[in-house]
């Protein structure tokens, strides 16, 4: 009864913040609708809405989507480590070492990032706006003949879309980059620095390590006659 009333008191405490920081915005919202819908202009208040929350799910989409592609073959690099427990008979006891899954942790990770990220792309709506409802100008330029409404409405669309995948793309470049080195280092580190060897690097290393090693047999004095 008593953790029925603390999770009962916890769920109200959340409410009850959440309702102070979307309050004032709400009744902003709520305010300006009343207002265009007095002039007649409702759709107009809507515009801005669906736009932003268009761009920004497709912005989210993205990120997801090349962050995810990015981080999933570095998942298969490194096993989930394990902890081996030798005991005084002999026996073996294995413990896992880490609970969580590292797909489900990457993908939370990738989902929070992108939503960040859909929220920052969100604010550029104006300019799809513009390229949806372009018009022509009925004036070329002089050097590659086109309307001057595609410099206008056409070409800063294209430009904020190849700019967001391009630095998407860096971001995931550097995340692999880091990734591949990382697991190099820890596949292949020196002994005594804290990093734990694969078992694809134990095996390589081996027949070197073997080649390496030499038996030396003493010589016998000879017995003095």
């Amino acid at each position: 009864m008593i953790s029925w009333l603390a999770r009962l008191r916890q769920t109200l405490l959340v409410l009850l913040v959440l309702l102070l920081f979307l309050l004032p915005r709400l009744a902003r919202a709520y305010t300006e609708w009343l207002w265009f819908g007095e002039v007649g202009y409702r759709a107009v208040f809507w515009v801005p809405i669906v736009s932003a929350a268009a761009v920004g799910l497709a912005a989210a989409l993205a990120v997801f989507l090349i962050l995810w592609l990015d981080i999933r073959p570095l998942l298969r690099l490194r096993p989930i480590p394990r902890v081996i427990d030798l005991r005084p008979s002999g026996s073996r006891g294995y413990q896992q070492g880490i609970r969580l899954r590292p797909s489900v942790l990457a993908a939370f990770g990738a989902a929070v990032v992108s939503v960040l990220a859909g929220q920052a792309a969100a604010g550029s709506w104006p300019t799809f706006q513009a390229w949806l409802h372009r018009v022509p100008f009925g004036i070329q330029d002089t050097i590659f003949h086109r309307d001057i409404g595609f410099y206008v409405f056409t070409l800063p669309a294209y430009t904020a879309v190849y700019d967001w995948l391009f630095a998407w793309t860096f971001v995931a470049l550097l995340i692999a980059a880091a990734g591949y080195y990382l697991d190099r280092c820890c596949c292949c580190g020196p002994r005594g620095s804290g990093w734990t060897p694969t078992a694809s690097c134990s095996r390589r290393a081996a027949p070197s390590s073997a080649r390496r090693t030499r038996t030396c047999t003493p010589r016998s004095r000879p017995s003095a006659s």
